[in-house]
């Protein structure tokens, strides 16, 4: 419905997740791995690599496709231990590096952005 649920930025405090932790639905694993720092950049997810049937509570109806506005701010080691041979399996490092992003806004993707 183009309402926001998410605002980083309004709360000036930056949204910190780590990437393939399944701390977050799986189209923002997957979209930030393709973006690069300071990017900005609009993540259309369809249902089923967001919140599919089940939705989120009262603010994401079930079967929702959304669109997140977000802003790629920094990479933040994890202070996890990194040995030379993890080096060389670089997919495998992304699982392993927070990162700072704003969610600017979300839009229900059926829906006319503001």
């Amino acid at each position: 419905d183009g309402k926001k649920f998410a605002w980083s930025r309004d709360k000036g405090k930056p949204f910190k997740f780590t990437i393939g932790h399944g701390q977050v639905i799986r189209g923002w694993d997957e979209g930030i791995m393709k973006m690069s720092v300071g990017q900005r950049a609009k993540l259309k997810v369809t249902a089923d690599y967001g919140y599919g049937a089940r939705g989120a509570g009262f603010v994401i109806p079930p079967n929702a496709d959304l669109v997140f506005d977000v802003e790629f701010l920094r990479i933040v080691p994890t202070g996890e231990s990194i040995k030379s041979d993890f080096l060389s399996k670089l997919p495998f490092l992304l699982a392993y590096i927070a990162v700072v992003l704003w969610i600017l806004k979300y839009v229900r993707s059926d829906e006319q952005e503001l």
